[in-house]
């Protein structure tokens, strides 16, 4: 029977004084599962092995830095002139952040479930964002306003790694996602009239092939919604619609992976391409729409 053992950060070997190294190697050989924090890296080491102790096949996997996932995202990036995407001043706008964490040297995505309380989309899983108000400068201090006011999270805490291209939700509403990095020991604050619930899962579970898909018309073309299901705090959870495609495409880049994923019947996107033609998908969408409002 193969067991998975769990990811784990580790230091230079070196750098461990002899006996604490050989007491770390015994401990992995007893258990198989632990977990060591290394100040130095933030790679991964997963180790899958039989409980006969037949054979062991390790694999380290290494996480990107804050650094490396501008530089990976940048070429989407809508602050860069080449890809820059006017939103229409008739056009609703919203924003939501999409916060990335380290969690055990994996990135990982927070989500928030939406207050049973409210009318629109009660218990869905959603990222922290909003509509735009007129106090606020653009897309980002929307999604920084609307995070802070939801979980309590401080735009300083805050460090954006690009500004997605726009895209249209709900039909009528264009939404702008801030991809940024936050710290692993951010404890939310909720504001529980629209917040129900605050958690994080991995990145790499949004590459996984045990999503249900569906599908349904958008603009009159076929789209596909993938919906991821897991057990949290003991409840069965659903992300969902617009928000796992968002972490399906965001995992291929953050994780370099050499996967391909399909929202449409017609397209596959891998690492260089997941968001490569949103902006002007969503320039002809707004010219389109233009048309159509003077007939």
């Amino acid at each position: 029977m193969q067991v998975k053992l769990r990811a784990c950060t580790c230091i230079n070997d070196a750098s461990l004084e002899p006996r604490k190294q050989a007491h770390v190697e015994e401990n992995l050989k007893r258990s198989r599962k632990c977990v060591y924090n290394f100040p130095y890296s933030s790679s991964c080491l997963e180790v899958v092995g039989d409980n006969t102790r037949k054979s062991r096949n390790v694999r380290q996997l290494q996480m990107a830095t804050v650094l490396e996932l501008k530089s990976y995202f940048q070429k989407f990036d809508v602050r860069y002139d080449d890809i820059q995407v006017v939103i229409p001043e008739k056009i609703r706008k919203a924003s939501v952040l999409i916060p990335l964490l380290l969690v055990d040297g994996e990135w990982h995505v927070l989500v928030t479930v939406r207050a049973k309380s409210l009318r629109k989309f009660a218990g869905v899983v959603v990222f922290p964002g909003g509509f735009q108000e007129k106090a606020d400068v653009d897309g980002v201090d929307t999604a920084l306003r609307e995070s802070e006011e939801e979980i309590g999270l401080k735009p300083d805490d805050v460090d954006i790694i690009a500004i997605l291209p726009p895209t249209m939700v709900e039909g009528d509403i264009c939404l702008t996602p801030v991809l940024a990095a936050i710290p692993s020991d951010f404890r939310p604050v909720l504001n529980t009239q629209e917040v129900l619930k605050v958690f994080y899962l991995p990145l790499s579970r949004f590459l996984r092939d045990d999503s249900v898909r569906k599908t349904w018309t958008f603009e009159n073309e076929e789209v596909y919604s993938h919906t991821f299901t897991d057990i949290i705090d003991g409840e069965k959870m659903s992300t969902s619609g617009s928000v796992s495609s968002f972490c399906m495409l965001i995992a291929l880049v953050v994780l370099q992976s050499t996967k391909l994923v399909s929202l449409t019947p017609k397209n596959f996107l891998d690492k260089d391409t997941a968001f490569a033609h949103h902006a002007e998908y969503t320039r002809q969408l707004f010219e389109t729409k233009k048309i159509l409002n003077k007939l």
